[in-house]
């Protein structure tokens, strides 16, 4: 009996451990519409409780099973357009790498995928690229989630990072855009 008191106790402490409040942090959240995007790409997320979007914060609260769980739930948050910084507990989760090559630059591209919801959206990516070197013209298009960016060697790499910065995320086409 001492040893099943035991067993129980331990299986009990290590699954607390696992689970966890995930807290992202700078998510783009301008509009019900925004929070019906997270709402919409963490629905399916196995394991995922207790969301809870802050739009006027700019935050998203949710208990994960296990960290990858939580990893989970941040790529469907970035296939979805959004991004933000996002840690459960003492550890950080990153978003999925940029897929494109360090030092790329294009004088027109686009960032596909992209949540571009409405006017506020659009703004937003506006304002996150207006000041990255080389940027002379931003477009956003919110029917196909597609930010266009136009301008002399401009960083490919630095522009998702901008994005990003702002809560936002996107797959660069180098060949759009042009």
């Amino acid at each position: 009996m001492r040893n099943l008191l035991t067993c129980l106790s331990v299986c009990l402490l290590s699954s607390a451990v696992l689970a966890g409040d995930v807290d992202v942090k700078n998510v783009h959240l301008c509009c019900g519409a925004c929070v019906k995007g997270v709402n919409e790409a963490l629905k399916d997320v196995e394991g995922l409780s207790g969301l809870n979007i802050d739009k006027d914060a700019g935050s998203i609260v949710f208990q994960a099973e296990t960290s990858e769980v939580a990893r989970n739930a941040i790529t469907e948050l970035a296939k979805a357009g959004f991004a933000g910084r996002a840690k459960m507990g003492d550890e950080r989760i990153k978003l999925p790498k940029i897929d494109v090559p360090k030092g790329t630059t294009s004088s027109a591209f686009a960032v596909n995928d992209v949540h571009l919801c409405c006017g506020g959206c659009v703004k937003g990516v506006k304002e996150a690229l207006k000041d990255l070197e080389g940027v002379t013209e931003v477009g956003g298009d919110t029917e196909t989630g597609v930010v266009t960016i136009k301008g002399d060697d401009v960083d490919v790499r630095g522009a998702v990072r901008a994005l990003r910065k702002a809560g936002f995320n996107g797959t660069p086409d180098l060949d759009q855009g042009t």
